[in-house]
């Protein structure tokens, strides 16, 4: 009995001193992982954590695919649009002078010259539902000469194979594409500016929808709450967003009413006005722009951007479907495109040729950020969501010594931000 006793007694003594020696072994890899962390904030002289050193429901990044590129990039950045098919199956990217198709697992299909000569500007890109055909848009002509400018369309099909090219123009000319999109039946809808000859000569905003064989179906323009508006000068449309077939589109007009303001318009497919709002400017030395306009259940999200003497601002505008303006924030870095996954807007670009991404609540709370870096100077990123995956694609260019290179990123944010106790900033070293 004694000696069962002493052995019940002895196994109890081993079971202590085993998870004694667990609760040291754990308290020292999280004093080094501690550490770690500190030596790697002291490094930077921010709080940016390494990759290795992200907490587990951090917001992590898994690098697909990197390309040296040999084509020409201009300097502002190479990427001028990007877009994703319905099944989410391929991804298409076009720069100052190629279209290029990846997989979504980051695997280049294939990639054209767009051949496109000096006073060619490449724009936008969209893709029709099914793959079978993508769309690339811009304008030739230069600006110093209004009445050169056309509207320049390319159609491939999901080879890579050239279908036609077209161009398009009303009969003054100084006419531009800035975006494009498709909708459910196929028809392809370009916004942009139109030259207009009356009381005053000034750019008018348009919209054009054209057929799967490149014919215009009919367009439009507009240039002012009233039709008698003259106190205005230009209107230009700069993104095109299509959801149930509803046409949404965010843009800029100026005039003396108005001076620099954001536009942002409904349209239904038949091309009649739904609704239109200005957020009027009154101080005159700001110049304020629409420059990307996504929609999310029944809400529009509208990334702009303001010019002024004290330098470029961006802000985020939230508006009912309806036309009823929510809110407004501002956003104190150099932003590119914004996104829309689950109940987060994403916002992304760029500072100190670094790329961040932000991620902000239906109310326009702050509830994350993330940065990351090469030695090499990252900028002009663009991103797009596709909630079937709940997946995020960033694309952006890399400056190297030796030219650009073109990276794209997926970004899986399978997690509740509103779980975070604060946001945190990650770098890659």
């Amino acid at each position: 009995m004694k000696h069962a006793q002493n052995k019940k007694l002895f196994s109890i003594l081993l079971i202590v001193m085993v998870c004694l020696s667990l609760l040291v072994v754990s308290m020292n890899l999280f004093l080094g992982s501690a550490n770690m962390i500190s030596e790697v904030q002291k490094i930077n002289g921010t709080q940016k954590f390494a990759t290795k050193d992200l907490l587990i429901n951090e917001l992590t990044p898994r690098l697909l695919y990197l390309i040296n590129t040999t084509y020409y990039f201009s300097h502002d950045g190479s990427i001028k649009d990007i877009a994703i098919t319905n099944d989410g199956l391929s991804l298409y990217v076009v720069t100052t002078s190629n279209l290029i198709k990846f997989g979504t697992n980051g695997t280049l299909l294939w990639n054209v010259s767009l051949n496109p000569t000096s006073d060619v500007n490449i724009e936008g890109v969209a893709v029709t539902r099914d793959d079978k055909f993508v769309y690339v848009v811009g304008y030739t002509g230069n600006l110093g000469y209004i009445e050169d400018l056309t509207i320049k369309l390319y159609k491939y099909n999901s080879s890579g194979a050239l279908v036609w090219t077209k161009t398009w123009s009303t009969s003054y000319g100084g006419d531009v594409g800035y975006d494009i999109a498709v909708d459910s039946e196929g028809y392809v809808y370009v916004v942009g500016a139109s030259w207009t000859l009356g009381a005053g000569s000034y750019f008018s905003l348009l919209l054009v929808k054209i057929d799967y064989e490149g014919n215009e179906v009919w367009n439009t323009t507009w240039s002012g709450l009233q039709a008698s508006d003259y106190s205005v000068s230009d209107s230009y449309a700069y993104s095109i967003y299509i959801s149930n077939n509803d046409i949404y589109i965010t843009g800029t007009i100026s005039g003396s009413d108005y001076y620099y303001s954001v536009v942002t318009l409904k349209y239904d497919t038949n091309g009649n006005l739904i609704w239109a709002d200005v957020l009027k400017q009154q101080n005159t030395d700001n110049r304020d722009c629409g420059i990307t306009i996504v929609k999310n259940g029944s809400f529009l999200y509208v990334l702009g951007k303001r010019s002024n003497s004290s330098g470029t601002f961006y802000f985020l505008l939230k508006y009912t479907i309806e036309g009823d303006f929510k809110w407004q924030i501002w956003i104190n870095n150099v932003c590119r495109d914004i996104t829309v996954l689950n109940k987060y807007v994403f916002v992304t670009g760029w500072f100190n040729y670094d790329i961040f991404i932000s991620a902000y609540d239906m109310n326009g709370v702050l509830k994350h950020w993330v940065t990351w870096g090469t030695i090499d100077n990252e900028m002009s990123p663009l991103i797009l969501s596709y909630a079937n995956t709940n997946s995020i694609y960033e694309i952006g260019t890399i400056s190297l010594a030796s030219g650009f290179s073109l990276y794209i990123q997926l970004w899986s944010p399978d997690f509740d931000f509103d779980s975070l106790p604060t946001y945190l900033s990650l770098i890659h070293i």
